[in-house]
This record gives C-alpha cells, structure tokens and sequence, in this order.
C-alpha cells in the first residue's frame, strides 16, 4: 500500500527538479542572449535552444501539477486525443486530406469557402 505521504513528497520533488532544471535553462538562454549569443530560430543558436527547452519545462511541468497532481483531465482531452491517434493525423495532413477539411468545400468560386464563412477567409 502507498503512504500518501510519500506519495506527495514523489510529486513534490519531482516538480522541484523540473521547474528548477526549466528556470535554469531559461536564465542561460536570457543571460546568453544579453551577453551576445541572440535569440534565433532560423541557425537555432544556443540561446533560442536553452529559452525555448526551458519554457517547455515549465509547461510540461504545469501539465503534470494539473493532470497527475490535482486531477483535471478535461482541459487536456485534446491533447490526450491527439497522442493516441497521432499517426492517422500524420497521414491525413501529409496527404492534404485534414488541410480540405479545415479549409472547407466551396460553393461556385473558391472564395465561397467554410473559413469565408467565419469571416476568416481573404
């Protein structure tokens, strides 16, 4: 049987080591950045790796508190949704299927389209 304290002290410290890992990264990346070595996603210099892994730190880190330690897991049924069929969205948007469907039928013109009908469209 599971002590639920030990339980909670497994999600604390886990939270500590990853939040703690995330905002070091993030401070490199800054400190990078004010030192010299820019932000840049197009050569993906240093400073853009060390920003970009530690704001994904944080946000898996926040996922984890939201769905593992205080249960909701309906803000992220999309997402759940999404990793198990993975592959069938992979092969619809390679093979321009999910883009058509996004996009809509058209009525006569191209331009009478769903997104134009949302008011999204040019």
């Amino acid at each position: 049987m599971i002590n639920s304290t030990s339980f909670m002290q497994g999600h604390d410290e886990r939270m500590v080591r990853w939040s703690l890992s995330a905002l070091i990264l993030l401070a490199l990346g800054f400190s990078l950045d004010l030192f010299g070595l820019r932000m840049n996603k197009s050569l993906y210099s240093l400073s853009y790796t060390c920003v970009t892994s530690g704001t994904a730190g944080l946000f898996v880190a926040g996922i984890y508190l939201l769905v593992d330690v205080y249960g909701y897991k309906r803000p992220v049924l999309p997402m759940e949704l999404m990793g198990k069929h993975a592959l069938m969205i992979f092969v619809l948007v390679a093979c321009n299927v999910a883009p058509i469907l996004r996009q809509g039928f058209y009525w006569r013109v191209p331009n009478n389209n769903l997104l134009k009908l949302i008011g999204r469209g040019d």
